[in-house]
């Protein structure tokens, strides 16, 4: 199988970048100095958490918050970890066709696209 990022960005304060490599359905920190994995939300083939992300967001570091579409799954989740698992905190699955980003606004709401 062959595998790509679909997105990269730097996170907590420069220090830590959040990847997406969509085809192992798993969203990663990544430490910028030390290059290591901080976390892992997801597993390769487990299609219950993800399966084929796209876009994740960290909402918050303490305790790590993720966004994130996932798409083959169609629908936007949230999860929080909690003692070192992860929790299912939200999840939007209502008319979606292998959504591809969703941003929160400023006022709670929850900015969504879908390819379909």
């Amino acid at each position: 199988m062959s595998g790509f990022l679909n997105d990269v960005d730097v996170v907590d304060n420069g220090s830590s970048m959040l990847v997406s490599p969509r085809e192992f359905d798993r969203v990663m920190q990544i430490n910028m100095s030390t290059k290591e994995v901080e976390w892992t939300l997801g597993e390769e083939d487990n299609y219950d958490i993800l399966h084929e992300q796209h876009n994740p967001t960290l909402l918050t570091t303490d305790p790590p918050t993720v966004l994130v579409s996932d798409s083959e799954n169609d629908r936007i989740v949230e999860y929080k970890r909690e003692n070192g698992d992860w929790a299912l905190t939200w999840e939007y699955s209502g008319e979606l066709r292998w959504p591809r980003d969703a941003d929160r606004l400023p006022n709670g709401n929850t900015l969504i696209v879908d390819s379909g």
